[in-house]
């Protein structure tokens, strides 16, 4: 299942011919470790949910599957958003004008528009 999901992922898609082999092996690239992370962020805390059920090792996992679970939006946050650099750079420039304007002050959505 794992497999099938993978292929549709990084090759099955809408194949475009404008597009050079470079651009192609780039996004198959980029699809691929994206594929990666959400399976490693979503499947390691359920492993050890599963491992938690087990009697000899059932604290530890059950410690491990709480952490894991926990930090799994904090994870994508960083992976999803702050790797990329237009992101980035958007919420350096949201943090400096809420610094500028003062911190009891809540940003209006015209502020935010600008961006």
């Amino acid at each position: 299942m794992f497999g099938v999901i993978f292929f549709s992922v990084t090759c099955g898609g809408p194949k475009e011919t404008l597009r050079t082999n470079q651009d192609q092996k780039k996004d198959m690239v980029a699809r691929a470790k994206a594929m990666f992370c959400v399976s490693l962020l979503l499947g390691l805390s359920w492993v050890f949910g599963f491992l938690a059920a087990m009697e000899e090792t059932k604290l530890l996992f059950q410690y491990l599957f709480v952490i894991t679970t926990t930090l799994q939006g904090f994870l994508f946050f960083v992976f999803f958003v702050l790797r990329q650099k237009n992101t980035r750079e958007l919420w350096q420039n949201l943090v400096k004008t809420t610094s500028k304007s003062g911190s009891s002050q809540p940003i209006d959505l015209i502020e935010l528009k600008q961006f």
